[in-house]
């Protein structure tokens, strides 16, 4: 046996010692340009070959020796769902040729693996790269095989065994990877040299004011205003924040607190909140003080993140700032999703695409230093002549890496929140980001697909219980929370082994808290484990009546019996229900939103909402009514789903939509006899409006009391 052992590597040395060191060095140069461009690498093969190409993607992804950002890299053999889908719909041989098809620009290096070089659907991903415009780079053994005749660079190991090939191609792979990190990252002149966590710039004295812009005292604190804020101070970088929520903007705008209480969507709570609270600053103190934070802080530059119904709000406060001339970057899911005509406004010089929290470091320490930040991953930036540079996506970040967030830079005053008409000093922990459903409204779709195209990599994730609890445990001890929201479009993504191990370790905490979830998520037994240790509240997204119409149209999958009997469970355990609905939906008509009624009077929700449909960037129900023309202006900037419908739908009108919206909770709460009074107050007239209020002031004297 040793003797064997001896021979075997004996065999490996020699193999190794034969590799050719020109073309190694010449396929690193290939790729160093590659990344330099923004392109990204793509590996494939089969077998051990798979293996290989998915470590070395994971090489340059993660890191090899050096702390560094992450380079995009993707191997194609790690979607089981594609591998088979096309396997069995086109056959084997095109597994690798039809992902290239959909996702290999020509700025990208293709590699692949082969210890033959004959594997058929290896030949064919390398012929559509070509095709693509994208260099090629083959790995073989000693003959080449066809693919020799194919690639720009042929790595063909002088070995006919396939173990000795596999074994010289990952120490190629290696020494590939390690040559890139240092071309990239070891060179003064490369723009991002980062110690981790740790900025490195000659000056610590960069400043960056970040900026909340949303006009809503009711919402939560921003939990990624509080993490990005940590991340950057941890690494040095002084850090301000201007809240703009702490202003009353009941004055001059349509605030959607104001609108929820109008449409009876929620009970009384503002003598409770003036209370707890206090006034709020004055609007007109607004933009003063806001120009004089930027004077006597002088950052060096300004972040924002916004929504698409606070985009144009922030605009408008970014145009009052101008004149100080500090660089402004912009992030949040409207400056991923409508990009190119975000980058357009003059306020703007950079867009944060994707996350935000492996960059902002690398941005700054970039800008301390002078330099041109163009190029980085998840950044776009605007150049002097208008020319934009488009960054790459990068992979999804890990969120059981982060940092806590810094819930210390808010005023006390934004901790309280109303729930079911009382006033709690409330928290968010966030459990998971993203979300696995299709919903036609919300861009979870669209980003899930962004992130499997762009990175190989699902956007979806959820946060480890000991990593959630051990948040939970600072808001105790730091800030005297009385209910927490979980931030989470489904909290019951959980497996019931997590849920039982969240409730075993919320047992000491005994704080109240809300949760959302799918209609068709609910479990008895994780409802009664949650009820045990503080389950307050759960909220469902409804959407819609119809069964199918929900399916054809919303894309969202559920059977209203799978709903009620979910709600049973709630009413069970007493658990007050919230139902979320949603009225005006491309192709909609004042029939099928009876059939949401219908259904919300049956639930026995505790309350009932029913805001009005939106058409946000990013989803696919935009994309439904652009196709319908119902967007008349298909670049328009959608408002917050309280106002006015900007759909014109000849079947539904905005005015129609207005009055089911506002009238919803009297359909579903008062007796049907009285529902020909009701149908009166929808009339968007002074008669209907005198009849809402009659009836709106009978709802909230014997219904929100």
């Amino acid at each position: 046996m040793k003797k064997q052992i001896g021979l075997e590597l004996e065999e490996h040395l020699k193999v190794i010692k034969e590799l050719g060191s020109d073309k190694i060095e010449k396929a690193v140069q290939m790729i160093v340009d590659c990344y330099k461009n923004n392109g990204k690498v793509v590996l494939f093969g089969n077998g051990g070959s798979a293996a290989d190409a998915q470590h070395i993607a994971a090489e340059f992804v993660g890191e090899y020796k050096l702390e560094r950002k992450s380079l995009p890299a993707i191997a194609l053999t790690t979607n089981t769902s594609i591998m088979s889908a096309v396997g069995n719909d086109y056959g084997f041989e095109r597994v690798f040729e039809r992902q290239i098809e959909s996702m290999v620009e020509s700025k990208d290096i293709v590699i692949g693996i082969s210890t033959s070089g004959n594997s058929e659907n290896v030949i064919k991903g390398i012929l559509k790269a070509k095709e693509k415009g994208a260099k090629t780079i083959g790995f073989t053994g000693r003959s080449g095989g066809r693919l020799k005749n194919v690639v720009d660079i042929l790595l063909n190991v002088s070995s006919d065994s396939t173990p000795r090939i596999q074994e010289a191609h990952i120490t190629i792979g290696h020494i590939m990877c390690g040559l890139v990190e240092k071309e990239l990252f070891e060179n003064e002149n490369f723009k991002w040299k980062v110690s981790k966590n740790k900025i490195t710039m000659s000056s610590q004295k960069f400043k960056t004011l970040f900026i909340y812009s949303n006009p809503r005292i009711m919402s939560l604190v921003p939990p990624v205003v509080a993490l990005l804020y940590r991340i950057l101070s941890d690494a040095g970088i002084k850090m301000n924040l201007f809240d703009t929520s702490l202003y009353d903007a009941s004055k001059g705008m349509v605030n959607a607190d104001d609108y929820d209480k109008m449409i009876m969507a929620v009970k009384p709570y503002q003598k409770e909140l003036e209370e707890k609270v206090g006034e709020l600053n004055s609007i007109d103190n607004l933009v003063p003080d806001l120009q004089e934070k930027v004077r006597s802080f002088s950052p060096d530059l300004i972040m924002a993140t916004v929504t698409e119904s606070t985009f144009l709000y922030t605009i408008d406060l970014l145009k009052k700032i101008k004149h100080f001339n500090v660089p402004v970057l912009l992030g949040g899911v409207f400056a991923t999703f409508a990009s190119d005509l975000v980058i357009k406004y003059d306020e703007i010089d950079m867009l944060c695409i994707g996350e935000a929290e492996n960059i902002i470091v690398s941005l700054c320490e970039c800008l301390a230093k002078g330099k041109d930040p163009s190029g980085m991953q998840n950044l776009w930036v605007k150049k002097k002549d208008g020319s934009i540079v488009k960054g790459p996506l990068a992979p999804p970040v890990d969120i059981n890496k982060n940092p806590l967030p810094d819930m210390s830079i808010f005023d006390d005053r934004r901790f309280y929140r109303a729930m079911a008409g009382k006033i709690y000093r409330m928290f968010p922990v966030e459990t998971h980001r993203g979300c696995p459903h299709t919903c036609g409204f919300c861009n979870s779709p669209l980003q899930n697909k962004l992130y499997q195209e762009k990175t190989n990599s699902h956007y979806f994730r959820a946060k480890s219980i000991p990593l959630v609890m051990k948040e939970i445990r600072y808001y105790v001890e730091n800030f005297n929370p009385e209910y927490f929201f979980f931030w989470a479009d489904n909290f019951f993504f959980y497996p019931e082994k997590e849920i039982d191990e969240f409730c075993e370790a919320y047992s000491e905490i005994k704080i109240p808290f809300f949760v959302q979830s799918h209609p068709n998520q609910l479990s008895e037994h994780k409802i009664k484990r949650l009820k045990e240790v503080g389950l307050h509240r759960v909220t469902i997204g409804i959407e819609h009546g119809n069964e199918e119409f929900r399916r054809n149209v919303i894309n969202r999958f559920y059977s209203n019996e799978q709903l009620l009997e979910g709600v049973r469970i709630l009413h069970k355990y007493n658990v007050p229900l919230g139902a979320n609905n949603i009225c005006g939906f491309p192709t909609e008509t004042p029939e099928l939103f009876m059939d949401t009624v219908e259904l919300n009077r049956k639930l026995n929700a505790d309350n009932n909402s029913c805001s009005i449909f939106t058409p946000f960037y990013g989803t696919p129900l935009r994309v439904l009514a652009v196709e319908k023309g119902y967007l008349k202006n298909p670049d328009i900037i959608a408002p917050t789903n309280t106002e006015r419908s900007i759909l014109d739908m000849p079947q539904f009108t905005k005015e129609q939509i207005s009055g089911k919206s506002r009238t919803f909770n009297l359909y579903v709460h008062f007796p049907k006899n009285r529902w020909p009074e009701i149908e009166k107050a929808e009339k968007m007239t002074p008669e209907g409006n005198k009849i809402w209020n009659e009836l709106r002031q009978e709802y909230q004297k014997n219904t929100l009391t």
